[in-house]
């Protein structure tokens, strides 16, 4: 899974690094399933959350783990937020979002 600050720290590390176009894989380096989201987002939220299960399709991604040994080496990369405090930060996000003087309120 990939945060935000993933990506973000990644490419303050990229700026300093000297390593130039080089392609580079951020998340946490662990493999989490859709239903372990599912069931984390459903205890911050507070609310069971129910899979609508249907056939895989065309293009769906049945396994996704970002191998992020490059980073690790070449820019010194760690991940700095985990799976569960990822979910958490991002369902906060939402909630302020959808709040009239939110993010995306104008």
């Amino acid at each position: 899974m990939t945060y935000v600050d993933h990506g973000v720290n990644a490419n303050l590390f990229a700026c300093t690094a000297g390593v130039e176009r080089t392609m580079f894989r951020v998340s946490t380096g662990e493999h989490h399933r859709l239903n372990e989201l599912l069931h984390s987002v459903s205890e911050i939220v507070g609310n069971e959350l129910k899979p609508d299960y249907t056939r895989w399709r065309t293009g769906d991604v049945r396994h996704s783990l970002a191998n992020i040994d490059r980073a690790q080496r070449l820019l010194g990369y760690q991940p700095r937020v985990r799976f569960a405090e990822g979910s958490r930060r991002t369902v906060d996000w939402f909630r302020i979002c959808r709040q009239p003087s939110g993010v995306g309120s104008r």
